[in-house]
């Protein structure tokens, strides 16, 4: 029998002028996204102490008031407390408070407001204004008091202090605070394979963007305590996106604290002044009024203002009134 045999060949086609590529998966990578926050800590007023004397009296610049109080913010309470000495040498006038009612202040400088005793008689409103203008206080630190003694009569002293010294302690806010300005950046966000091109923020995690600009770095601020959901969304230029969130907290700390004139309050500059158009005869007492008109609060919570009435850079008086949320008013204050 014959034999038979296989023979398998193997063959190679080609086209000439082409090459076979084996296919490759290309990998798109997504965008990191990423988000950071920083702010200026709330600093509010804590406690003010001083004692002093050398201011002259008002009634006779032969002779001295001297004074002495405490008013603060006690560990956990939200209204102030304290006590105020006043005497006034040259009428023999004695002040002893009552109660601290109003405390508020920024930097170097607090006011304070109460009832007190006037020469043993209750219920007399006063309010206190003092600089803490460092050390030593002798030729550095102010004080003055207006004491509202009825019948449209106001007691009126102050000066620098010719002895004695005045401490304002204030404590920083380590929590991001209602009304704050928080500056939020995205500037750590990176593709790495392509550019991004769009960032979209959510700053109170109600899925409505508050912002879709290419807008790396933005300041926000809270009018309400509470957590709150911050989300950021990158796109890069291959259409691909990335979600990121964080949660801060946003205290009231400080409410019920005043934290006297803001950013949150705006003023057009208008205002006007009456009594300077009466004549009097030299060393007649002159009652001036001046007016700030249409000062208006910006936000959603109240915000205490204080209004001060400087001739020739000298303190003459001030007034302190209480805005409602959004509230817009005129806001006189009064010397003599």
């Amino acid at each position: 029998m014959k034999k038979l045999s296989v023979v398998v060949i193997s063959v190679i086609l080609s086209i000439a002028g082409a090459a076979l590529v084996p296919a490759v998966s290309a990998q798109i990578w997504e965008p990191n996204a990423k988000i950071t926050y920083s702010y200026e800590p709330l600093s509010t007023i804590e406690k003010v102490t001083g004692g002093g004397c050398k201011i002259p009296s008002p009634m006779n610049p032969d002779e001295q008031v001297t004074f002495g109080f405490v008013a603060q913010y006690k560990d956990g309470e939200t209204e102030p407390s304290g006590n105020l000495q006043f005497n006034d040498h040259a009428t023999g006038m004695k002040v002893h408070s009552e109660s601290i009612d109003t405390l508020i202040g920024s930097g170097n400088n607090a006011i304070f407001t109460g009832t007190a005793k006037v020469n043993g008689k209750s219920r007399y409103n006063f309010t206190v204004y003092v600089e803490d203008n460092g050390e030593p206080g002798k030729d550095n630190d102010t004080f003055a008091i207006s004491i509202n003694l009825g019948e449209g009569f106001e007691y009126h002293a102050n000066g620098t202090l010719g002895g004695g010294n005045i401490q304002i302690h204030n404590s920083s806010v380590e929590t991001p605070t209602t009304n704050l300005p928080i500056v939020f950046d995205a500037s750590e966000s990176y593709d790495p394979d392509g550019t991004i091109v769009a960032y979209r923020w959510d700053f109170d995690g109600d899925g409505i963007w508050d912002i879709e600009e290419n807008v790396v770095t933005i300041t926000h601020s809270y009018p309400e305590s509470g957590y709150y959901t911050v989300i950021l969304e990158v796109e890069d230029d291959a259409g691909v996106t990335n979600v990121t969130t964080i949660t801060i907290t946003v205290c009231g700390c400080g409410e019920g604290k005043g934290e006297g004139i803001s950013g949150n309050v705006t003023w057009n500059g208008e205002h006007t002044f009456e009594g300077l158009e009466s004549k009097k005869i030299i060393g007649d007492p002159l009652i001036i009024t001046a007016t700030a008109h249409e000062i208006k609060n910006n936000v959603n919570a109240s915000i205490n203002v204080t209004i001060e009435l400087y001739v020739d850079g000298f303190l003459l008086n001030w007034a302190t009134e209480t805005l409602g949320p959004y509230e817009q008013k005129d806001i006189p204050v009064s010397a003599t």
